[in-house]
């Protein structure tokens, strides 16, 4: 769960296609070591958290907006996120990743369908807030719950452990559900209880942060610190989205 090739593939490839100091870059994180990296990311994310709340004192609308759009864009890095753990821990397990790629992905997929629909029609939508803040509190902690399955899963005999042809495709569908039902919940959150029917704002911060996590997952994260600690890292960044929901004014309800 540590790809050392990995990395070292990603410092060739750095020093071969770019002529920006990325491998410098790269360098000075691995010495700067994971410790004094996590302290500076949960700093950092609270830091923002509480002078977005306290000093500069934005409008309630505002404030409700910019949790909604954090909240939404941490959704598009934890779920990209538990898909990449997901696809890297199968072909450490078995030595491949083919054989259940387009499986893993479609099953997320109906997830991220599914957990919309769920919260469409349970009516979770009228009391966002909370939900939200259950979710992302959830995903906070998901993807470092996943490794830990994933590095018990590898420490038994996978031949004689038929749970383990289930796993994967369960964990892809409840990682793609809980990005589903953030989905609708931020979208409530930011237009308040006016239908304005545009979601593209919020659809592209979704999309925006499954983008930047994936490149932060496998350029960086991944190569540097492992699999543990990547996740560790990745549920760091949701503690400022998971601040800002708990302190957004307004009560529980969206106006």
């Amino acid at each position: 769960f540590f790809p050392v090739a990995y990395l070292a593939r990603s410092r060739i490839w750095f020093s071969m296609f770019f002529r920006l100091p990325l491998k410098e870059w790269i360098g000075r994180l691995e010495k700067s070591g994971f410790e004094a990296l996590w302290a500076a990311v949960v700093g950092l994310v609270l830091l923002a958290a509480v002078l977005i709340r306290f000093p500069l004192k934005p409008s309630q609308d505002r404030v409700r907006r910019i949790t909604a759009l954090s909240a939404i864009f941490f959704t598009g890095i934890s779920g990209i996120s538990i898909e990449l753990l997901l696809l890297l821990g199968f072909q450490v397990i078995y030595g491949y990743v083919y054989y259940q790629l387009i499986l893993l992905i479609g099953f997320f997929m109906f997830g991220v369908g599914a957990g919309g629909w769920l919260v469409l029609r349970r009516g979770l939508t009228r009391d966002p807030r909370k939900v939200l803040a259950v979710l992302t509190g959830i995903s906070v902690f998901l993807p470092f719950v996943l490794v830990l399955l994933l590095q018990a899963l590898s420490a038994s005999d996978i031949s004689e452990n038929p749970a383990a042809v289930l796993f994967f495709p369960t964990a892809s569908l409840a990682g793609g559900i809980l990005a589903g039902m953030q989905f609708p919940l931020a979208g409530r959150l930011f237009y308040g209880s006016k239908d304005r029917g545009n979601v593209g704002t919020v659809y592209g911060i979704d999309v925006v942060g499954a983008c930047t996590g994936s490149v932060l997952l496998s350029a960086c994260l991944l190569p540097l610190y492992g699999m543990s600690n990547a996740a560790i890292l990745i549920g760091s960044i949701g503690l400022f989205p998971l601040a800002l929901i708990i302190t957004c004014p307004g009560g529980n309800r969206a106006e």
